[in-house]
């Protein structure tokens, strides 16, 4: 259900960059790598500066294989609905990524195109 929530998020912001298109495709690809980017920075601030640390309460119950698990994947633990909106959209996103990164090169953007396809290749190992 919050995949399906993510997907619907991401789809609009899509949307409305697409429709931006019809007057300027150059407008419409710096909409999208904006709202891709932002979207990114966003998930990576909220990620790496509110995780939790090693001497965190929860953490003196476990061993340091599963700290180290704990860590890495604390947010869909503690928020998993929330978490997998999060990585839908930004699924969602990076699959637009490429297809718009296509277009703009296509269309002679570009660096457009290449901020849209990096997207792509960068956020793969979220």
């Amino acid at each position: 259900m919050a995949g399906i929530i993510g997907n619907v998020f991401a789809f609009i912001g899509i949307v409305v960059a697409a429709l931006i298109g019809f007057y300027s495709l150059q407008i419409s690809a710096i909409v999208f790598v904006c709202m891709a980017y932002g979207l990114w920075l966003l998930a990576m601030c909220y990620i790496f500066l509110l995780k939790p640390s090693k001497d965190a309460e929860i953490c003196s119950l476990m061993k340091e294989h599963e700290i180290e698990v704990f860590r890495r994947y604390w947010l869909y633990i503690l928020f998993p609905l929330p978490a997998q909106a999060l990585s839908a959209m930004m699924n969602l996103m990076r699959l637009a990524g490429f297809v718009w990164g296509g277009i703009c090169l296509w269309s002679e953007l570009y660096w457009l195109g290449g901020l849209s396809l990096a997207y792509f290749f960068k956020t793969s190992p979220l």
